[in-house]
């Protein structure tokens, strides 16, 4: 079950920092797209939630208990750094239409993660008391 959040957290961070660095390397030509959000937003949070899972991968693969917080505390801001961004940005009625499917995935996603790290065998592992 280690392995599965480790996997899952570390895929977060290399999706996030792979999306920031094609972004910088095509700026020139992001920049005079009509995008909704502007592109140093896009970019910074990518990279800061690129770096913060990276982070939170290895605490949790060194099995520390403030890899566990981070975890918790990650994901619950990830998703509302997520909704912000749909609630600032999301400019079309088409955008507006997937928000029903986005709040499934979101609340699926917390349920995985905030579930899976209360199970009793992830909190001792985690240092936690079970």
């Amino acid at each position: 079950m280690k392995f599965f959040f480790v996997l899952a957290v570390l895929y977060l961070s290399v999706t996030n920092l792979v999306f920031g660095a094609q972004a910088i390397a095509q700026w020139a030509y992001l920049t005079e797209q009509p995008l909704s959000i502007p592109l140093p937003w896009l970019v910074a949070g990518k990279l800061v939630w690129g770096g913060l899972f990276g982070l939170t991968a290895w605490g949790l693969w060194r099995l520390r208990a403030w890899g566990r917080r981070a975890l918790l505390v990650g994901i619950t801001l990830y998703q509302v750094h997520i909704w912000a961004n749909h609630l600032f940005f999301d400019v079309s009625v088409l955008a507006r239409q997937a928000w029903p499917f986005e709040i499934g995935l979101s609340v699926v996603t917390l349920a995985v993660v905030w579930g899976g790290m209360f199970l009793p065998k992830l909190r001792r592992l985690y240092g936690g008391k079970a």
